[in-house]
């Protein structure tokens, strides 16, 4: 798989932490958070297009090899051979704080669960309370002892949490309004809705409007 066609750039893109990235890499990395490790190569590129697509790329990424290949497991392993969970290592530990080689890239955020199990029982188990960068979260013991933990020990991820990205992006097109206009609207609005002079109105569907802001 490569990120654009031989006569076209790979453009860059910020992600929702404003950390940049290749537009391609972050379109990666979100379909295999969706994906089961038992996903095609193809179930996966097709995934990674469309994620590229609705974030207004133009670049054409290019899937080679084999229509069998293809059809086969990311790095060739056979379906089922691989658990369809997440372990995240342990890199240290230090203050009864846990340090994880895991972070924004594996689809970690602050509240996740990670778990350590003694057969079946739960030995010791972690919340994380921060993600620091794209491979490295840090993490506190709730249940259990921190002296069972080990570096290079693999956790298992218990529960996911929702990313804080926004959950609308809005389009604007260029030449109507510049980003500093924007964001000028933003605080303007923002110190409107403190005002006790003025009714804010979320859903125009359910109150008659007065007057409008554009």
């Amino acid at each position: 798989m490569s990120a654009a066609q031989d006569n076209e750039f790979a453009q860059e893109q910020l992600d929702e932490y404003n950390i940049p990235h290749g537009a391609f890499t972050i379109a990666f990395t979100q379909a295999l958070e969706q994906q089961s490790v038992n996903a095609s190569v193809l179930n996966l590129f097709t995934s990674i297009r469309a994620i590229l697509k609705s974030n207004g790329k133009k670049q054409e990424p290019v899937l080679g090899g084999s229509k069998e290949r293809q059809q086969q497991t990311l790095f060739g392993l056979a379906k089922g051979s691989v658990p369809d969970k997440s372990l995240i290592a342990i890199s240290g530990i230090e203050n009864n704080k846990v340090t994880l080689q895991g972070g924004f890239a594996l689809g970690l955020y602050k509240e996740n669960e990670l778990v350590k199990f003694k057969g079946k029982d739960t030995l010791v188990k972690l919340r994380i309370d921060t993600v620091i960068s794209v491979n490295r979260s840090i993490a506190s013991v709730i249940k259990g002892s921190v002296k069972d933990l080990k570096a290079g020990e693999l956790l298992e991820v218990t529960n996911w949490v929702s990313s804080s990205a926004p959950l609308l992006k809005v389009f604007v097109p260029s030449g109507n309004m510049t980003y500093a206009d924007i964001a000028n609207l933003a605080a303007i609005n923002k110190e409107l809705k403190k005002s006790s002079k003025i009714k804010w109105i979320n859903n125009p569907k359910n109150r008659s409007l007065y007057h409008g802001l554009l």
